[in-house]
């Protein structure tokens, strides 16, 4: 998928776009884009990312990419102003408390 007119996106990783950047030392990923979709890349570049970093991707409106990161541990949280967003924690980190939805379906 090629990227929406006028946005510069840098190369993350080969076949992936986007960008990253540090904010309060956690990694945000506010933007990312498989050249190939299906081909692999976005999930190689997920597992290549830092585990001794809190990594945040904001905004996630692909089910696909979402069930991608909650494969790799991301969790969901409510963002700084109120967007969905999925978070992995730092490894060694604290677990995140399980969600509502969660909690039910465990209970049955």
């Amino acid at each position: 998928m090629p990227a929406p007119a006028g946005l510069l996106l840098d190369e993350l990783a080969s076949g992936v776009r986007g960008y990253t950047r540090d904010v309060d030392g956690a990694l945000w990923i506010p933007i990312i884009i498989a050249d190939d979709p299906g081909s692999g890349a976005v999930g190689r570049y997920l597992d290549s990312l830092p585990r001794d970093r809190e990594v945040r991707v904001p905004n996630v409106f692909s089910s696909r990419l979402a069930g991608m990161l909650m494969r790799r541990g991301f969790h969901t949280t409510l963002g700084r102003e109120g967007t969905i967003d999925l978070v992995r924690a730092a490894l060694g980190a604290p677990e995140a408390p399980a969600s509502a939805e969660d909690s039910e379906k465990q209970d049955g």
